[in-house]
């Protein structure tokens, strides 16, 4: 190959490749995973145990120490199988038997990274390049985020997923002509990992269907495929859980003790709703999204993300307001990078009216202002949230350190 065509396709990777080393760099000077796993919280310490449970060939918490730890629920935990997918806790095995049990939250931490790729790959097929690179770095400072990704929860890789989902519909959408096999059958392959992580992907389904619609070049069957299968998958796996518990119950009947833990009882008790709000209250950034919708060639080719976000947010709140589940703004965070897609698309809109010098020293301000508040909002949200999932709170005080230390102690501390 001659310089000619050498040279654009060099060009073109270090494009693609330097937001991602800019992620990486972002993720590791702004995240402190080991002082967040200096404690390991109750959904933490379930993935834990299932992961080594997966190891000896079963899917639950039944009969392993977490069940004989005090104000753990047995009314959730005591079961032949547990109610969320494997798909995560597979990962984690691969973790642990690869890089060892110290390095599995590190897991969430990639996920993240490359979930920051991602929002400024898809921005920036709307944006300009500053508009996409605020829009990577507005997500990587968000609270949010932070928590998810220093955590060994399942959130930052269902978030990695709905990222893919979204990218190869975009793709598939630039692509002349009929779309090809292989696309959408890696596609249908992102759908169903999704699915098998959780369930909770059903709520971004409609957006993430509206978006394919409109890449799949007029093939109806595309989007079809996308949405059936992770709700076959859900259908499968819920049927399965529901068949093995019943095959197999519990001793006695277990009464429903979810809000024995007074932490769960202190989330639970929150107002549901904020999961609407406290996105935004986070990371006032995200308002920029509003400007993402000032042209209608724009409202119709980011209304899917915009459901996709929306539509998460209140199914979330609803299962919160009727009991089904607590408050919890994890539950939210697996679509905060579509929202960061539209406010780095907002950010690329503001003050294009403006002369340059004037929209720069616009742009500079709001920059300075959302970085200023995103720090002290991190700083205030980080030591709550250490406080908050004190082992005291789910293992008794003393004994319960003491119990956590003897009966998890195998897994190795950062």
């Amino acid at each position: 190959m001659d310089a000619s065509h050498a040279g654009p396709s060099f060009r073109r990777s270090v494009a693609w490749l330097a937001p991602l080393v800019l992620a990486l760099l972002a993720g590791l000077l702004l995240y402190d995973v080991r002082v967040q796993q200096s404690s390991l919280e109750g959904d933490e310490l379930v993935h834990v145990v299932l992961t080594e449970q997966l190891r000896a060939g079963s899917y639950s918490p039944r009969g392993t120490v977490l069940m004989q730890l005090p104000q753990f629920s047995r009314y959730l935990y005591d079961r032949a199988v547990h109610y969320n997918p494997p798909l995560y806790n597979l990962l984690l095995l691969s973790v642990h038997s690869t890089l060892g049990a110290k390095l599995d939250v590190y897991l969430s931490l990639l996920s993240s990274v490359l979930c920051a790729w991602f929002v400024y790959r898809i921005a920036r097929r709307y944006s300009a390049a500053a508009g996409a690179t605020f829009a990577m770095l507005l997500f990587m400072a968000c609270p949010i985020v932070y928590l998810i990704s220093c955590r060994v929860w399942a959130e930052a890789t269902l978030a990695l997923l709905i990222c893919a989902i979204a990218d190869t519909c975009e793709r598939m959408g630039r692509e002349p002509g009929r779309v090809r096999r292989g696309i959408v059958l890696w596609l249908i392959a992102l759908t169903a990992a999704a699915a098998f992580v959780k369930a909770s992907i059903v709520f971004a389904l409609p957006g993430l269907f509206w978006l394919a619609i409109l890449h799949a070049h007029g093939e109806r069957r595309i989007p079809l495929l996308m949405a059936a299968v992770p709700l076959l998958v859900t259908a499968g796996w819920v049927a399965y859980v529901y068949a093995a518990n019943y095959a197999a119950p519990p001793e006695s009947q277990p009464i429903d003790d979810r809000f024995n833990n007074p932490f769960v009882l202190a989330l639970a008790q929150k107002p549901a709703l904020s999961l609407f709000y406290s996105p935004f209250l986070m990371n006032p950034g995200y308002v920029l999204a509003l400007l993402a919708f000032t042209t209608r060639e724009r409202r119709r080719a980011l209304g899917p993300y915009a459901l996709c976000v929306f539509g998460t947010m209140a199914a979330s709140t609803a299962r919160g307001y009727f009991g089904a589940t607590t408050y919890h703004t994890k539950y939210v965070s697996v679509v905060m990078p579509l929202l960061a897609v539209l406010a780095g698309v907002g950010f690329d809109t503001l003050g294009k009216e403006l002369s340059a010098a004037i929209r720069g020293v616009a742009r500079t301000l709001i920059v300075v202002a959302i970085a200023g508040l995103l720090a002290y909002e991190n700083s205030v949200h980080r030591a709550l949230w250490v406080a908050e999932v004190d082992p005291a709170l789910y293992f008794g005080g003393e004994r319960g350190r003491d119990a956590q230390a003897a009966q998890l102690g195998a897994r190795p501390q950062p």
